[in-house]
């Protein structure tokens, strides 16, 4: 239980992350870490089929507008295999690969 908590958090800090670097991407990145291998793979794709039908609404809706400026929302994904380690490295490298800068 301990394992799945710590993976949940570092999926919702991702998000936050992802969400405060809209104002210089295209794309609003959703990074989703989480256990899609393991003991709780079912959890996890549940999770992720969840984000994903939420990403595929606001995009069919139109996106979001920002300041004027329209945008889409995309998913992607890393397994963290319900090891906390991995998922803090999973959020780590997802903010390293999209940096804002």
């Amino acid at each position: 239980m301990k394992h799945w908590k710590s993976s949940l958090c570092s999926m919702l800090v991702f998000l936050f992350a992802a969400w405060t670097a809209v104002a210089s991407a295209k794309d609003i990145v959703v990074g989703f870490t989480g256990p899609l291998s393991g003991p709780a793979a079912e959890y996890g794709q549940d999770c992720l089929d969840g984000i994903d039908m939420a990403v595929k609404e606001l995009n069919a809706a139109g996106g979001v507008r920002v300041n004027g400026r329209k945008y889409t929302y995309r998913l992607e994904k890393l397994d963290d295999a319900v090891d906390p380690t991995r998922a803090k490295n999973n959020a780590m490298r997802f903010v390293a690969q999209k940096s804002p800068c």
